[in-house]
C-alpha cells in the first residue's frame, strides 16, 4: 500500500461558511477549517480526526477575493477555484 505524504497544515481554526439562502437570507455557520499547502477542508467541530464535510483542492489558479460584508463588521472573503467558490468569514477580529 502506497501512502501519500501528509500536507503541511498552514492554518487551522474557526471560520464562518456562507450556506444556502433561507427566505432570501444567507446563513453563516461556524465550521472548523484546516488549510494545507494544497487544500482547504472543513469539519463540523475542532476534532479533525472526524470525517471531512468538504475538501476544496487549491492550485495555481486559486484566487482569494475580498467579499462584500453585507452590513457585517466581520471580515469576509471568498476562495475561488476552478470548480467552486467558497465564501468564508472571520468572526474574531
Amino acid at each position: 500500500m502506497i501512502q501519500m505524504p501528509l500536507s503541511k497544515v498552514v492554518y487551522a481554526g474557526w471560520l464562518e461558511y456562507k450556506g444556502t439562502s433561507i427566505l432570501w437570507m444567507s446563513t453563516w455557520t461556524p465550521y472548523w477549517f484546516v488549510l494545507t499547502e494544497n487544500s482547504i477542508k472543513h469539519y463540523k467541530d475542532d476534532t479533525p480526526r472526524a470525517n471531512v464535510l468538504a475538501e476544496f483542492q487549491l492550485d495555481i489558479t486559486t484566487r482569494i477575493v475580498l467579499a462584500e460584508s453585507e452590513g457585517y463588521s466581520n471580515f469576509r472573503f471568498a476562495v475561488v477555484t476552478v470548480r467552486d467558490t467558497l465564501e468564508l468569514g472571520v468572526t474574531d477580529l
